[in-house]
This record gives structure tokens, C-alpha cells and sequence, in this order.
């Protein structure tokens, strides 16, 4: 917890220590998303920009 809450979410030693585990799962929970929502457009070489319009054209359709 420690570590995540240093190196990945980039809280102060003090600042990990008061989160609860709930505030703690719902940030690291944030992080994973983020993290995979940039790595997938990385590997398909899109930007968020092309992404939203992407989005945007799959739900015309409706």
C-alpha cells in the first residue's frame, strides 16, 4: 500500500497512511483505469482527442 500509494498515485508517506482502505482501492481503482485507457491508445496510436470523436461516431448509430 505504501509503495502504490508513493509511486503510482504520488501521495506523501503521511498522506497514504491517512486514506482508508476504501479511499485507497477507489484512487488505485482510478489509476488501473487511467493507465489502461493510455496504454490502449498508445498501442493503437490514437490520441484522446480521436479517441472521443471515435466514441462519438459508434454511438450515431443509435
Amino acid at each position: 500500500m505504501k509503495y502504490i500509494g508513493r509511486a503510482k498515485l504520488n501521495l506523501s508517506e503521511k498522506e497514504v497512511w491517512r486514506l482508508t482502505i476504501r479511499e485507497f482501492l477507489n484512487l488505485y481503482q482510478a489509476y488501473k483505469d487511467q493507465f489502461d485507457t493510455e496504454l490502449m491508445l498508445r498501442l493503437n496510436r490514437m490520441t484522446f482527442r480521436q479517441a472521443e470523436a471515435e466514441s462519438m461516431r459508434q454511438q450515431e448509430w443509435f
